[in-house]
């Protein structure tokens, strides 16, 4: 007997739709205007999306170089009244991890502005055995104009992306950022948005809705490393704010210490007005020798820059991320949060974020 089930032929609610039958639908290109896209490297000149220049990339390594193409943090803005919205991708297979579903990995997610503040509407879900990319359909039901935000996936790379909009609908620019000046964030897995369910659900995601502010991700899985190349390609960026958040993918305390200010005395070299706030991991419940070392090479980074008289430097203890109650839903494998976990994250970051001149 066959024990094997695919769910999605017994319950409908988990059936992925495919091969969209819409007459009227037109596509368009998000790479061409009237379309935003935020968070990802000259987006219109590229053949792919990606997050950090190529040759930068290459420089640093070959896994941040596959990384980059990883598209975390990326957003599209549009504005249409259109009663439906498709989406067909382009990528090279799925995103597959045992502890994040590809809901977050290797989907889309959508929200609509509603009265100034932007809330969820739709997954366009990856399918389970995705190849190359996949179709999916929102039905929004309405023919007024309304304001789209559609996040990218977190681990995943995506060649190309359309939007299918009704033929006779309206198409036009999503609102731009109060705040237009990105923050940029520098890390790990976390940072790049290990292992929320959705990419808007990443804690950068929560804070760029509260704060309408434009976000980068630079956050690349076990290679945020504090390196040269990546902190001079970092410093020439155009930002409104600098997040450090990389403890938790510098090998050793030692290589910690070479690197950790330095990267900040690059940014601030670049940007020495800019806020700059800088994070140890958020994880510390298994205290050890080399977490201690780390939160002391961390935190003399930010005690050095307030006695050097830099007043627009600030530090976040990791331990204070997750709050002080029920911790342990915090994570999937006591390193990587959850969405509870995300959200403490960027909760304890809005308490700074929100009293900073930017």
């Amino acid at each position: 007997m066959d024990t094997s089930l695919n769910i999605a032929t017994i319950d409908p609610n988990f059936q992925i739709q495919s091969n969209i039958q819409e007459e009227a639908l037109v596509w368009y290109d998000v790479r061409k205007a009237p379309f935003r896209v935020y968070g990802l490297h000259d987006y219109q000149n590229q053949f792919v999306f990606r997050r950090v220049p190529a040759a930068v990339a290459k420089a640093t390594g070959e896994p941040l170089e596959r990384l980059s193409l990883h598209t975390a943090g990326g957003r599209v803005r549009f504005k249409t009244n259109s009663p439906y919205i498709a989406l067909k991708t382009v990528q090279n297979g799925r995103g597959a991890m045992p502890h994040m579903p590809l809901t977050g990995s290797s989907s889309f997610d959508l929200y609509e502005k509603k009265e100034g503040q932007y809330t969820y509407q739709k997954t366009f879900i990856a399918p389970v055995h995705m190849t190359d990319g996949y179709e999916n359909i929102f039905y929004c039901n309405r023919t007024d104009l309304r304001d789209y935000t559609l996040n990218f996936p977190l681990y995943h790379g995506v060649n190309a992306l359309y939007i299918g909009l009704h033929k006779e609908s309206v198409l036009d620019a999503g609102d731009r950022y109060i705040h237009e000046k990105p923050i940029v964030y520098y890390g790990s897995s976390i940072t790049q948005g290990g292992c929320a369910s959705r990419p808007g659900n990443a804690y950068q995601a929560h804070i760029t809705r509260w704060f309408d502010t434009d976000h980068i991700n630079l956050g690349f899985s076990g290679n945020g490393k504090g390196e040269k190349s990546m902190a001079d390609w970092m410093a020439s960026l155009d930002m409104g704010v600098f997040v450090s958040d990389y403890d938790f993918n510098a090998p050793t305390a030692e290589h910690l210490e070479a690197t950790h200010k330095p990267l900040y005395e690059t940014i601030r070299t670049a940007h020495p007005d800019i806020p700059y706030i800088i994070l140890s991991r958020p994880n510390l419940t298994k205290k050890t020798i080399q977490t201690d070392a780390r939160h002391a090479i961390i935190q003399k980074t930010y005690v050095d820059a307030r006695a050097a008289g830099d007043k627009n430097v600030y530090f976040i203890p990791g331990n204070e991320l997750f709050g002080e109650v029920d911790r342990d839903v915090c994570t999937v494998d006591t390193t990587h949060p959850t969405d509870e976990g995300f959200y403490r994250m960027a909760q304890r970051m809005a308490r700074v974020i929100k009293h900073l001149d930017w």
